[in-house]
């Protein structure tokens, strides 16, 4: 994971063992998520519609997978959405 950082950032982040570690250090840094990605999610999952030739299961679970990432970014669905 530190490989694709620029090198200041190495430095603030080498002392970690494990990637979860040095992720939740970049969360507390630079912040969770931003308006522009909430809003997108958002969207996403208004406009989301199972494919022509997809199944039920498939569906369900990229709706699911949605609503992980909008309760995730602090977001919960309300009983009408």
């Amino acid at each position: 994971m530190l490989n694709s950082k620029h090198n200041d950032l190495i430095s603030a982040f080498v002392d970690y063992k494990i990637a979860r570690e040095i992720w939740n250090a970049l969360k507390l840094k630079f912040g969770e998520t931003s308006a522009t990605r909430l809003h997108a999610w958002t969207l996403k999952f208004d406009s989301h519609k199972i494919h022509p030739n997809g199944n039920i299961k498939q569906h369900l679970r990229q709706m699911s997978f949605i609503i992980h990432e909008l309760k995730a970014f602090g977001n919960n669905l309300s009983d009408e959405q």
